[in-house]
């Protein structure tokens, strides 16, 4: 029996650990990173649903939006770790094209601008992205084991 706990992250979430978890979510066009020390048990997972805050004038959790979780996501490890953004390592998933909406809004290819998001940030961060699970156009079931980082990703299958 492990003695990791099992910790379930919903959208607009962010779990931040310094003992071995293993770290669940299911992902459509919403990605998640999975930020980790390697050699070491701390690691950090976000969930966020846009790639930033469409309408300013809403009052919503930054934690919902990748321009503003990723930061904070990074920060929360950092602290753990105590060392440089440049030795942290991370995994991105997620990112489906299962969103559809029938005006043009800015809600066409939510799924692409989410990754790039995340692509961008971690980049100008200095972390490397040793793993991608990301596009597509079906849901994803995520867990990720903090004690090692490995990421294990099931396809979610398409209704009819």
């Amino acid at each position: 029996m492990s003695d990791e706990s099992k910790l379930s992250l919903n959208i607009g979430q962010i779990i931040v650990v310094k003992d071995p978890a293993v770290i669940s979510t299911v992902l459509g066009s919403c990605v998640s990173i999975c930020l980790f020390s390697p050699g070491k048990h701390f690691a950090g997972m976000i969930h966020y649903a846009l790639p930033y805050q469409f309408d300013h004038n809403l009052d919503d959790d930054p934690l919902r939006y990748g321009d503003q979780a990723i930061p904070i996501l990074i920060n929360e490890v950092k602290k753990l770790t105590m060392g440089p953004s440049s030795s942290l390592k991370a995994k991105i998933i997620g990112g489906a094209n299962c969103l559809v909406r029938a005006s043009g809004g800015g809600f066409n290819n939510i799924g692409e601008q989410n990754i790039q998001m995340a692509r961008d940030i971690l980049s100008a961060h200095h972390i490397e992205v040793v793993g991608e699970h990301v596009g597509g156009e079906v849901g994803r079931k995520v867990f990720f084991y903090t004690a090692d980082g490995r990421v294990q990703v099931a396809s979610l299958k398409q209704s009819a």
